[in-house]
């Protein structure tokens, strides 16, 4: 199997991934709440910042690699690329950092 094709796999088994996709919802709510109210919630997110922002780091270098070897892929992976940018925007909105250790 080569680079490419593990990189494939790699997109389409985060973006099918149940986990990610309940983070990537749990942060727009979270944002939708901050915009419409400034009352506290009292919800509980469980997502991981850490974790959603590895991700998706991986996934726009995998996604950079695919399309600078099969440019054509582009398309096919523009979708994935406009939720990884409206997710940054909505963490940067949200104010979410990572400590760092």
């Amino acid at each position: 199997m080569s680079n490419n094709d593990l990189s494939k796999q790699y997109i389409n088994e985060l973006f099918s991934s149940e986990i990610y996709k309940t983070e990537i919802k749990q942060i727009k709510s979270k944002l939708l709440l901050k915009e419409i109210t400034s009352e506290e919630t009292g919800i509980e997110w469980n997502y991981y910042p850490s974790r959603l922002i590895r991700n998706s780091i991986l996934a726009i270098s995998e996604i950079e690699e695919i399309v600078t070897k099969e440019p054509m892929q582009l398309k096919k992976y523009s979708d994935y690329i406009d939720q990884i940018a409206k997710l940054w925007e909505s963490l940067a909105k949200l104010e979410e950092k990572v400590e760092s250790d």
